[in-house]
Order: structure tokens, then C-alpha cells, then sequence
């Protein structure tokens, strides 16, 4: 085997254990012992610009707060309302047992878990928004994608239809935009990085284009904690056919999303 191969066949192993990570993740969020939940979020999550998201929530507009398929994104909600922050996330929910585990911790907390079943996705954002609260929701849901003209945006070396979504949202709602990644760290420690990307006016390039560089950044460090392979291959090429392993490691579990923003437009 050549040194190339090596190195591939390392990083391929390197993803599937991030997934399997943030497999336990979400498994922690939802059946983790409280007490031992809060003490994780509280003593292992260092927070790296916090003072940015402060600042956004003065103005009173609320926070449009974008993450991706990246690193510890489950633990993003609960570290952020475990600090007193207000905060509303549109989860879809794979089970009904989940469904109940997670609104009876988000009660203890105030964390909105806003379901698309039940409510008008853009109104209830945009209500929330309204009402000062941090909004979460994700750039690289390709399913959810809505295309629009002149979108088009370039993404891990790859020219892709773009997404109108981040862009609409930040205009109708006037909203500050921070991008917020969740990174894995050495022995269980994760960093929370918050980087602004709109304080007011329309940027230059459009909002979704903006966090998706930032979020390409982070996969090129460590491509090892993004779990969109799958999703993104079937983008650059459509008639990838499906490895005898792939219902083993990613499947149907990769592709649902515990934070989702869809049908905004």
C-alpha cells in the first residue's frame, strides 16, 4: 500500500469514529444522567468569543447562530442555555421516546425546541428572533437547500447550486449572524467558537457563502469531524453507488439532522 493510501485510509477511519462520536453525543444529550450532563457542558466546553454573541444580543434583534455537520454540534443548544442564554432551535426529532426526553430537559432550561411538524418554520424563526432569542440552524443541510438566483457558491473545491435561506432570514429579521462550531479537543474537551459574520447591511457574497467558508476552514484542519461525506458525495457525483458498508456506519443515522432550518422560503 502506498504512503497516499496510508494516509486515506487513516483519515476514512478517523471520520467513521467521528461519527460514531457524535453518535454518543446525541446519546448523552437525551439519556445522560442530568447532573453529570451539566457538569460535561459546564466544565469540559471552553467558549472562544463569547463576548461577540454578547454584544449581537444588545442590539435586541436577536441571533441568527449558524453551525454545521461539525464536531460536538449536539452539545451546542444545551451549553448555551446551561449559561443563560435564550435559545430556540427547530429539531426534528426521530422518535417520540427522543421527542419527550429532550422537551422535559429543555424545560429546565430556556431552550425552545421548535417542532417543523407543528409550526410555520420562517414565522416561528422569525417570531423568536423577534423576541431577542439566538436562533440555531445549519449551512450545510443540502436536503433543505432552497436555490436561488445567483447563489451559486464554491465549497470544498466544488461549484454549488447556493442557498437563499441564511440570506432571507437575515434580511426579513435584521438579525446579527454568528457562526458557531462546536470543535473536539484532546481527552474529552471540546472549544466553542463563536465568528461573527453580519452585524448589519447585506455582506458581500451573501450570508449562506460566508458561513460555508467558515465551516470549510474547519473540515480542511480536521476533515475528521464532519459527517456530511455522504450527502456531499452524492452532490459532486450523483450516481455514486452506495458501499456494502454504508448502512453500517452512516446511512440513514448521518443523514438526520438534530438542528435544522427547512422551508424558509
Amino acid at each position: 500500500m502506498s504512503a497516499t493510501a496510508k494516509t486515506d485510509s487513516r483519515l476514512v477511519a478517523k471520520a467513521f469514529q467521528g461519527i460514531f462520536d457524535h453518535y454518543h453525543e446525541k446519546l448523552i444529550m437525551a439519556y445522560y444522567p442530568y447532573a453529570a450532563m451539566r457538569k460535561l457542558l459546564d466544565t469540559r466546553i471552553t467558549l472562544q468569543g463569547e463576548d461577540d454573541l454578547s454584544r449581537a444580543l444588545k442590539l435586541g434583534r436577536g441571533v441568527i447562530l449558524v453551525t454545521g455537520h461539525f464536531g460536538a454540534v449536539e452539545f451546542l443548544p444545551g451549553v448555551l442555555a446551561a449559561r443563560g442564554y435564550p435559545v430556540s432551535i427547530i429539531v426534528k426529532f426521530q422518535n417520540r421516546t427522543v421527542a419527550r426526553l429532550m422537551k422535559e430537559r429543555a424545560a429546565t432550561a430556556d431552550l425552545e425546541l421548535l417542532d417543523p411538524d407543528e409550526v410555520n418554520v420562517l414565522q416561528t424563526a422569525l417570531e423568536a428572533l423577534r423576541r431577542g432569542r439566538i436562533l440555531i440552524t445549519e449551512c450545510d443541510e443540502f436536503d433543505e437547500w432552497r436555490e436561488g438566483k445567483d447563489t451559486a457558491v464554491e465549497f470544498l473545491g466544488t461549484r454549488l447550486p447556493g442557498d437563499r435561506s441564511l440570506n432571507i432570514l437575515h434580511r426579513r429579521s435584521g438579525a446579527p449572524v454568528i457562526m458557531a462550531l462546536v470543535k473536539r479537543r484532546a481527552q474529552l474537551h471540546y472549544l466553542l467558537e463563536f465568528t461573527p459574520v453580519a452585524q448589519d447591511g447585506k455582506p458581500s457574497g451573501g450570508i449562506g457563502a460566508l458561513c460555508l467558508k467558515i465551516l470549510e476552514q474547519a473540515i480542511y484542519e480536521t476533515p475528521d469531524q464532519w459527517y456530511q461525506w455522504k450527502k456531499f458525495g452524492k452532490i459532486i457525483n450523483p450516481q455514486l453507488t452506495e458501499a456494502p458498508h454504508a448502512d453500517c456506519t452512516s446511512g440513514y443515522l448521518a443523514g438526520e439532522s438534530a438542528l435544522y432550518l427547512a422551508g424558509q422560503a
